[in-house]
């Protein structure tokens, strides 16, 4: 548990500096509800970083805090990113349920169902960094008090999680 507290804090902090010195960090939560049969995720980029990345993309001006289509256009760009897999079940689909801008950084959440005796996640996350090299992921898994940190930088592309079962 130190370790995850240490890697949490290391994150924090780092997103602290990404603020002041455009550092280029997200955070992704996921959270398996075994209750709900629902995967939830949440996905955090600085705000600054998601228009720099959507003015790289395209010729246009965005505003992400003024203009819904702006946000809903990160949102797909976030969607078509990031990929998760449970093996031993159908392909999830990720749905988009949403965005917010709170605190200086847009929040992209999306869901799926999910059966309860998921055990193993396969992602991808390449989200920014298809645009920049330094960009860091974080990726939180949380189920039944089990969680798994994931970092995807330079050039990981897939990375794997084994979490407990429900009891």
């Amino acid at each position: 548990m130190s370790r995850l507290l240490i890697v949490l804090f290391a994150i924090c902090a780092l997103a602290e500096q990404a603020r002041a010195h455009e550092q280029k960090l997200a955070m992704t939560e996921i959270l398996i509800n075994d209750r709900t049969g629902l995967v939830e995720v949440a996905h955090r980029f600085i705000l600054h970083d998601a228009e720099a990345a959507l003015n790289a993309r395209s010729a246009a001006n965005v505003d992400l805090v003024a203009s819904a289509d702006d946000r809903a256009e990160f949102a797909a760009y976030v969607a078509a990113s990031f990929q998760l897999l449970a093996p031993r079940f159908p392909p999830p689909h990720l749905t988009v349920i949403g965005t917010e801008i709170k605190d200086g950084s847009i929040w992209v959440y999306q869901e799926m169902p999910i059966g309860s005796g998921a055990d193993m996640l396969i992602m991808r996350h390449d989200a920014l960094r298809d645009i920049w090299s330094e960009q860091v992921n974080a990726v939180i898994i949380r189920r039944n008090g089990d969680h798994q940190t994931l970092i995807f930088s330079d050039s990981d592309k897939i990375k794997t999680a084994v979490l407990a079962v429900a009891p």
